[in-house]
């Protein structure tokens, strides 16, 4: 909703720096794409995880790391393995086409190329890609417009998606909030308060948060109403937070004169758990892949950047468990913790390291030896 007309990310990893800088103007001039650039396959890595692409355009024949090899590490995580990938090559043997191909990625172009050729090829894959997340969309609505709760989604800008139960509750439909974030829909009195919630949510502080509020109604008058918060997925980049807003009248009416807050909660995190595909940040596999590529580079990087951050004894703990493939349930377990204090450590782990997501966070890790993997 608040991101639909935003212009596609692409990423192009190249090494032919002249290439490169074509590639990344030509695609600046269409007024559609928000194009970037990285020289080699390690800074490529590192970029897509920080800028999360639309599409990555990433050539083959590159020294260190080639393009085969940046494609499997993305594929491995599941921050990157549903972005369009399109691999670049001035080889145009059929074996390289078919391994290419039988990677998994989405398409594959020869150079030298026509810039339509190219600007097709990208005009396609987006188009699939969008299709997918519509259909993703769809299945979204399915699962909660069996619900009866008013549901959300929403993050930093807006909200994302409302359910048909939110239009009917309170009376605003998807292109009424189009442009609106949860403060804005509620009493003057209340909207610090909803800031804050929000606040702690997307900054990794709490995973989750209830509290009563008066909610202006689309046709006027205001409503009493309690609110419960999950945090969900990162999109694009962004920290989701899902929301459930039940009117205190709905139960005052119930016969219990109580509302079944554990179903609300269970409710919220099936919706999580969906839209997350019960995927985990890393796995074993890919940390192995990532330390392979970074490990050489941790001298030089730490030469360039001066001495690295210092993390607790606590804050190593979780970040060498989420190294082994360690999903947040698990960690909590193996140190005898809650789930809400590994996510507490996670978002020290980011703040720290100035990362989006955990993947940074290990790369970073790896580069300046900071824990032995």
């Amino acid at each position: 909703m608040n991101d639909q007309n935003h212009k596609k990310t692409i990423l192009v990893i190249e090494d032919d720096h002249h290439l490169s800088k074509a590639i990344t103007n030509l695609l600046k001039l269409q007024g559609i794409y928000d194009s970037y650039a990285a020289e080699n396959g390690s800074i490529g890595i590192q970029k897509a995880f920080e800028l999360v692409p639309d599409l990555i355009l990433c050539d083959i024949g590159m020294s260190d790391i080639d393009g085969y090899q940046v494609f499997k590490i993305l594929k491995e995580s599941s921050i990157t393995s549903m972005i369009p990938f399109i691999f670049l090559t001035g080889r145009s043997e059929l074996d390289d086409i078919r391994l290419g191909l039988q990677l998994g990625a989405d398409d594959y172009i020869v150079k030298p190329f026509q810039n339509d050729e190219l600007l097709g090829s990208i005009k396609t894959r987006l188009a699939k890609y969008d299709k997918f997340l519509d259909m993703s969309r769809k299945n979204f609505q399915a699962l909660v417009n069996i619900s009866p709760n008013a549901i959300f989604i929403t993050n930093e800008i807006g909200f994302v998606d409302i359910s048909p139960s939110f239009t009917k509750t309170i009376g605003y439909t998807k292109e009424d909030v189009a442009d609106k974030n949860l403060p804005d829909i509620i009493t003057g009195r209340d909207q610090d308060k909803v800031k804050g919630e929000l606040a702690k949510i997307l900054k990794g502080i709490e995973d989750s948060g209830s509290f009563k509020v008066q909610v202006i109604r689309k046709e006027g008058g205001t409503e009493d109403v309690t609110i419960f918060l999950q945090k969900g997925i990162s999109i694009k980049g962004k920290p989701n937070i899902i929301g459930v807003i039940v009117e205190e009248r709905e139960i005052q009416n119930k016969s219990s004169n109580a509302l079944d807050e554990d179903e609300i909660k269970k409710e919220l995190r099936k919706i999580s758990d969906y839209l997350a595909e019960n995927t985990s940040d890393v796995s074993a596999e890919l940390v192995s892949q990532l330390k392979q590529v970074y490990q050489s580079y941790s001298q030089a990087n730490q030469a360039q950047n001066g001495d690295p951050v210092e993390l607790s004894k606590r804050e190593k703990e979780v970040l060498l468990l989420a190294c082994k493939g360690f999903p947040i349930k698990q960690i909590a377990d193996e140190l005898f913790i809650s789930d809400r204090t590994v996510e507490k450590h996670r978002a020290n782990l980011m703040a720290k390291t100035n990362s989006k997501n955990i993947v940074e966070v290990i790369i970073y890790a790896i580069k300046n030896n900071l824990i032995e993997i």
